[in-house]
């Protein structure tokens, strides 16, 4: 069930949002802690805007404009009951996905001007309503689309949200995440979306996978890892209190703080947003 935004602050329909930079948004912070780590803050006065910028990137990484502009003109089909076949349900499985996404698109907007690309794994998914299997986020940079490169990245960040005051510890969980894809989960999902590109018949794709699993063949590239913990803001000086076990980062492991005001209001609202918004396939 699609839970409607209740925010009366929405964009009308028909209009369209400036284009941003996502990364811009936010305000890079200095923690005095012996934790090596970024905190990333979003000002309340920039939140209106920000969310603005979400529900079109948001709706893409679910259906591709062809297919949802085809699935609109079914006129037995409204669109509710289109993006409650495509969408998670309010609770625990959306806010894991807004964290997911959310980390793609700020990845892709930090790394600029290296041009970033990754699967869209939420597409993938069997049922909307389940979890998502495998590492977070996935993506990639080729320095020669030609040939392998010493120079070729690639990416895997475990992403965890808290907007609510509960027991978690999101900060610790995303690190303990991230050794998982370290040790064993990106080798694994890596296996999984290569059978994906053989199964659709997308050369293009499973040859950028052989690359990254087939080392001895291509030869070594750079790996990064991200764990990255969403916070709502009120919560923000508690989760940073706390203490952090930083025995299973690596070399190359960067530790993400997101502090997002109302976050379990945004993302709702960014979710609402996708389908009560003007034209959604609109650039």
């Amino acid at each position: 069930m699609i839970i409607l935004c209740p925010m009366n602050a929405q964009r009308r329909v028909g209009q369209k949002p400036r284009r941003i930079i996502l990364i811009s948004f936010f305000e890079k912070v200095t923690v005095d802690s012996d934790i090596s780590f970024v905190v990333l803050k979003l000002s309340r006065k920039k939140t209106h805007e920000f969310k603005l910028q979400l529900p079109l990137k948001f709706r893409r990484c679910y259906i591709a404009d062809s297919t949802l502009e085809e699935q609109l003109r079914d006129p037995e089909l409204t669109r509710t009951e289109l993006f409650d076949a495509y969408l998670p349900d309010k609770g625990s499985i959306m806010a894991g996905e807004f964290g997911e996404i959310l980390s793609y698109h700020l990845l892709k907007s930090i790394y600029l001007p290296i041009q970033l690309s990754g699967p869209l794994k939420w597409r993938f998914k069997p049922d909307a309503k389940r979890a998502v299997q495998y590492t977070d986020v996935v993506l990639y940079h080729l320095a020669d689309p030609n040939a392998p490169s010493i120079d070729d990245l690639l990416i895997a960040a475990e992403s965890k949200v808290k907007s609510t005051k509960t027991d978690k510890h999101p900060i610790q969980d995303a690190i303990d995440g991230s050794a998982d894809d370290r040790t064993h989960r990106l080798a694994v999902t890596l296996a999984w979306l290569r059978r994906r590109a053989i199964k659709t018949n997308n050369q293009v794709r499973r040859k950028i996978y052989d690359r990254f699993i087939k080392i001895s063949a291509y030869g070594s590239y750079n790996r990064h890892f991200k764990a990255i913990a969403l916070v709502d803001h009120d919560l923000l000086d508690q989760e940073l209190s706390k203490g952090i076990d930083t025995a299973q980062c690596f070399e190359k492991t960067e530790i993400l703080v997101v502090s997002i005001p109302d976050l379990q209001k945004l993302y709702e609202c960014v979710y609402s947003d996708i389908i009560s918004t003007g034209n959604t396939t609109a650039s």
